[in-house]
């Protein structure tokens, strides 16, 4: 008998019979680490089907939560893998399928037992807020069981709290999300707190506590009618408070991540707890999948209706900024001006350092050069795609006060258009390069793969997220590290004063650059959402354009004398 043959992930392997679950556009397949023999789960994203910016961000994000996560309550991700056509999510396998599962071969777990379990659960989530992400999507069916422990998963729809997104659209699944995500899009801790007191209602009554026939009867039905008990089941008056405290609508009232654990309920640490009865699913089971035979209505993806109207407008408008006085409009246009000039010079230095970097390949190991170059060149692109299009299509993309009264006093066309133009091709050449240089390279390529922290950002997409600067910032200390450990010992041959060769001195510039530049980094990523207004006290315009003087070992000394300050190494 013929062998059918396995399809091969690097050293993962998987059947294409043994699907297990089905996702947004994706499918989960049971898999094997062929290195050790352990079954793993394989997430398989083709490509080909996320055809817009909202379902590139959600799948960079998802990779971005699950390499940040590391919690025995939250599904682990092993690696993420890409190819031209699919990403390719290996995570740890699941043998006990998941809590919806549970529910309904039980009809509803016995009070200690589902507090025991929710001890868990909370502590994954806990670890998940103290991260910075969002879950919109937690539920029964997202609660995977691997002998007895439950886990956190599915983290498709989840958000990078603190950054405002640029298109608003609805996801999660109704009957679990908050009155704010349903009726405004508004999704914080809040909201998941909300939905584990839902799930926390179903597991202990078997039911959700509000059932409707549409989105507005049951918008109207959570926010108007309270919490009812089944008489049946037998509940403890902390088991009620809890839920009870969960499901406020007022987000103020509501308990917060920091409460969680406070409640009586939950008055022991958390602990291990192995599912109690002979509880095993086999084929119909496991992970991602979606909840077939609950009364809910499927998990979405839709923008509101106003979307396609206003997509143009809304999807680069950043959140509102430090507001200025307006009745001072020149304040403003020169706060403006300084903004523009420094995103301008800010364009520059990447150049220049990319241009270090490609030409002395200061960087040896673990293909850092090529990460560095990719991180940089991707910011750069970000950049003049925003400040394009805020120049040929009058949006506001960068952030500038009192906008619209400067562009009609301000010809911003005809002092930038021309050299962002060249910056554009410039940087998206060099960025074709560099992609095609790796694809050709299979070492270069795996190795890229192989680290789960550079492969959760490795993508084409040009859409900006906060997700990138918190992934790049590592590299680039590694970098500066680098570059000091070889300078340390190349310039031990030179007197303070003495000039060194030329590589020894661009490796000085470099260093001086990356050290800036990781600053720059730092601070978008402390205040994405108004960096352009923060970016004015980096002085760009003078680093650019002030020739470096004095490059030896003075110098040097300078430059990690600064490192130390700012703790650029921890």
């Amino acid at each position: 008998m013929q062998q059918i043959p396995r399809i091969q992930i690097s050293h993962f392997s998987y059947l294409q019979s043994d699907l297990i679950g089905t996702g947004y556009k994706s499918q989960v397949y049971k898999g094997v680490n062929d290195l050790n023999g352990d079954l793993v789960a394989i997430k398989v994203c083709n490509m080909k089907l996320l055809t817009n910016e909202i379902e590139l961000m959600l799948l960079n994000q998802e990779i971005y939560a699950l390499g940040l996560l590391d919690s025995p309550n939250i599904i682990k991700m092993y690696q993420c893998i890409r190819s031209q056509s699919n990403t390719y999510i290996i995570t740890e396998f699941c043998n006990q399928g998941d809590l919806g599962q549970l529910i309904e071969q039980k009809n509803h777990l016995q009070e200690n037992e589902a507090t025991q379990l929710f001890k868990q659960i909370i502590n994954g989530f806990v670890e998940q807020i103290r991260k910075g992400i969002i879950h919109r999507d937690i539920k029964p069916s997202n609660i995977l069981l691997s002998n007895g422990i439950p886990k956190i998963a599915d983290y498709g729809f989840s958000k990078i709290m603190g950054v405002q997104e640029k298109v608003y659209y609805n996801v999660g699944t109704t009957l679990f999300m908050s009155p704010q995500a349903l009726m405004d899009n508004q999704y914080s801790e809040k909201s998941d707190i909300w939905s584990i007191g839902i799930m926390f209602y179903q597991t202990l009554c078997g039911c959700t506590p509000w059932v409707a026939e549409t989105e507005k009867e049951f918008i109207k039905l959570i926010t108007t009618t309270p919490i009812q008990f089944p008489k049946k089941i037998l509940l403890s008056a902390h088991a009620k408070d809890f839920i009870i405290k969960c499901l406020q609508v007022d987000v103020n009232k509501r308990l917060s991540a920091n409460q969680l654990f406070d409640h009586p309920l939950f008055n022991e640490r958390p602990r291990l707890l192995q599912i109690s009865g002979s509880f095993h699913i086999t084929r119909g089971q496991t992970q991602y999948q979606q909840q077939q035979k609950d009364n809910e209505w499927k998990r979405r993806l839709s923008p509101r209706e106003a979307i396609d109207r206003n997509y143009n407008n809304n999807y680069f408008n950043h959140p509102p900024k430090p507001q200025f006085s307006i009745q001072n409009p020149t304040k403003d246009f020169l706060q403006n001006d300084l903004i523009l000039q420094n995103i301008f010079y800010l364009l520059k230095l990447i150049l220049r350092v990319a241009k270090l970097i490609d030409h002395f390949d200061f960087f040896n190991q673990n293909c850092l050069q090529e990460k560095i170059l990719y991180f940089m060149i991707k910011h750069a692109i970000f950049k003049t795609k925003q400040f394009k299009l805020m120049i040929e299509s009058n949006i506001n993309t960068l952030g500038l006060i009192n906008f619209h009264q400067y562009t009609l006093n301000t010809d911003i066309k005809k002092q930038y258009l021309n050299e962002i133009n060249e910056f554009q091709n410039n940087f998206t050449r060099s960025f074709e390069r560099l992609w095609m240089r790796v694809q050709d390279n299979q070492n270069i390529y795996k190795m890229l793969i192989q680290d789960q922290n550079f492969a959760a950002a490795f993508d084409k997409s040009d859409l900006e997220v906060f997700g990138h600067y918190v992934l790049m910032l590592p590299f680039l200390k590694q970098a500066i590290f680098e570059i000091m450990t070889v300078l340390s010992i190349k310039l031990n041959l030179y007197t303070d004063f003495q000039s060194p060769e030329p590589r020894e001195e661009a490796a000085i510039i470099l260093l001086d650059y990356l050290v800036l530049y990781s600053q720059i980094c730092n601070t978008i990523k402390q205040h994405f959402d108004n960096f352009s207004y923060r970016i004015t006290s980096f002085q760009l315009k003078k680093v650019v354009e002030t020739k470096p003087i004095n490059i030896n070992k003075c110098k040097y000394r300078e430059i990690c004398k600064q490192i130390g300050n700012l703790q650029l190494m921890l």
